[in-house]
């Protein structure tokens, strides 16, 4: 699928293709269930699909790091307190991973936001390869 589109899409579809990137896909689910019209448009699916995924990454992450943390918390807790130094040490790396990892995913999202508002798809390493598996 090229990353330009031969016509450019209406003005709607970008915006609310847009506003899913912004919602992690909320919006675009409302638009679908009002509307109804957005399943026949190939764009806004491609920029619906890909909004959730990186949503639902971002949930799956933060539900990672959340649950690794009190398991690793948990398990140097119990060595009292000759444990309490490394476990702060891991807990903070485990934090700053999922912070690098939220930033990661911020930055994607403008990125499809921008693309998405420019009319173009957004392509994104492993993502965007399982949206076009969807779409057909």
């Amino acid at each position: 699928m090229s990353p330009y589109f031969n016509n450019q899409p209406d003005k709607k579809s970008r915006i609310i293709g847009a506003l899913c990137y912004m919602s992690s896909g909320i919006i675009g689910l409302i638009y679908l269930l009002v509307d109804g019209k957005g399943s026949d448009n190939q764009f806004f699916r491609y920029h619906f699909y890909q909004a959730m995924l990186l949503g639902i990454f971002a949930v799956l992450i933060s539900w990672t790091e959340q649950g690794l943390g009190m398991f690793i918390g948990g398990l140097f807790g119990l060595t009292g307190s000759a444990g309490a130094g490394v476990g702060s040490s891991v807990l903070m790396g485990i934090d700053l991973l999922g912070k690098l990892a939220a930033v990661v995913i911020l930055v994607a999202d403008v990125y499809g936001l921008i693309q998405c508002l420019r009319g173009k798809y957004a392509d994104m390493p492993m993502i965007s390869r399982l949206v076009r598996g969807n779409l057909r």
